[in-house]
């Protein structure tokens, strides 16, 4: 029995069908759908709001019929756009898996370049046609229609987040186009080098109305958030270096409020980011080389005025690593210099110890974080988490971790007994 006159307010629908979206009860928000008319907008606004192009690739299986599989997804998906147009409009999120038929026009490229309200685009690079391994997509290599579809979706006055993972030679000058672009994550990608131009590739699409620029304004990517992870070093370099015919920036990075640096190399470019941003709340950077200091004078007056989250990332080698080292690189030196001329409210600390690396079991290599208890020198300071990741599970690293876990209290005396932080020690053998 199908119920169609069931009124239910719409406040009340939204929580129902917003909860089996948080479960990704797909099924379910179906079979709501048809068992009742009501309930129809909610759900199909759910059921579209994310598009996830990516074929699910599993080691040992048959690639071709995974593609097969693949393939009539995105024919499905295909005729229910061509069969209600008014789906388009219900899209916020699009991942899409460049593959290699896309070096040739497809007709679902056509799709993409009709949907008129996405939020968050994710491009991600192929996967072998024999192996799980990812291998890099070169952007000139795809096909016009492919580049045009995803060029109309830049330009989109809704599209707000941008990931770039495993695509080459991308054309920075669509991204400078995009009207409100404000979240950049780059994962092993990198941009073609060169002057910002109005005769780029972007400007052979039209922008669509509800942009934000008009033909006598200069594009300026404003980002308040960067993230970016090994191998990109270079492409975030690429950002800072990038101008326009004039001369000027093309990429405002001072307004930078989230910054997350997972590339071991980010040290060239981290600094230069810390002095451009005025306004950081959020730091994440990961080093591997103790010998350089790499956090001698990381963070400056500006910064520490505004930095509210401080999350290290410290990884030691195998070549480093040895049982007088100093597993923090330092750091703790760094905190007597920012004592008191600080707002930091919470510190996550995570070391990555590699595969034969070796890291100290004595107390007194660990006690200098208690430093950080001392409430005249951050006053601010709710809550210290230290994470230590081990990738063996040998003798040795289970030692480690037991030696650490029945020792904390002592080890980390003020730290554990300052009601005022909540502290977290956690210790993983991978």
């Amino acid at each position: 029995m199908v119920l169609n006159n069931i009124y239910v307010p719409p406040e009340i629908l939204d929580i129902i069908v917003g909860l089996l979206a948080e479960d990704e009860d797909t099924d379910s928000i179906k079979a709501l759908a048809l068992a009742c008319r009501t309930f129809l907008g909610a759900c199909r606004a759910r059921l579209f709001a994310t598009i996830d192009l990516t074929p699910s690739y599993v080691h040992g299986q048959d690639c071709k019929a995974e593609y097969n599989a693949f393939r009539a997804k995105v024919d499905r998906l295909k005729r229910v756009f061509n069969a209600n147009p008014s789906v388009v409009h219900l899209v916020r999120n699009v991942t899409y898996m460049f593959l290699r038929c896309d070096l040739n026009t497809q007709e679902f490229h056509h799709v993409l370049g009709t949907l008129t309200r996405v939020k968050s685009l994710v491009l991600r690079g192929a996967q072998k046609d024999t192996t799980i391994y990812r291998t890099s997509v070169d952007w000139s290599t795809l096909s016009s229609t492919l580049r045009q579809s995803i060029i109309h979706i830049l330009q989109l006055s809704t599209l707000k987040q941008l990931c770039l993972d495993q695509v080459v030679n991308f054309p920075l000058s669509a991204l400078i186009s995009s009207p409100n672009i404000t979240h950049l994550t780059i994962e092993s990608a990198d941009f073609e080098d060169g002057i910002i131009s109005s005769s780029a590739e972007s400007s052979s699409s039209t922008r669509p109305p509800g942009g934000t620029s008009s033909p006598d304004e200069r594009n300026v990517l404003r980002l308040s958030s960067l993230v970016f992870t090994d191998y990109s070093s270079g492409a975030v370099m690429t950002l800072i270096k990038a101008e326009d015919e004039n001369g000027k920036p093309a990429v405002d990075l001072s307004q930078l409020v989230t910054l997350e640096s997972l590339d071991k190399t980010g040290e060239m470019v981290v600094p230069t980011l810390l002095d451009t941003s005025q306004h950081l709340e959020t730091l994440s950077c990961t080093v591997w080389d103790t010998f350089n200091n790499p956090f001698r004078d990381l963070l400056k007056p500006h910064t520490l005025k505004t930095l509210k989250i401080f999350k290290p990332i410290i990884v030691i080698p195998p070549w480093l690593g040895d049982l007088s080292i100093d597993p923090y690189y330092s750091l703790p030196s760094e905190f007597a210099k920012w004592a008191a001329c600080n707002i930091l409210e919470r510190i996550e600390i995570t070391i990555n110890v590699e595969q034969n690396a070796k890291i100290p079991m004595t107390p007194a290599s660990w006690t200098a974080l208690n430093n950080l208890a001392d409430a005249s020198h951050f006053p601010y300071l709710s809550a210290v988490g230290l994470r230590i990741c081990i990738h063996e599970e040998t003798a040795w690293a289970k030692e480690v971790k037991k030696t650490l876990e029945s020792q904390q209290q002592e080890i980390f005396e003020d730290l554990c007994t300052t009601s005022r932080l909540d502290f977290q020690l956690v210790i993983e053998l991978l």
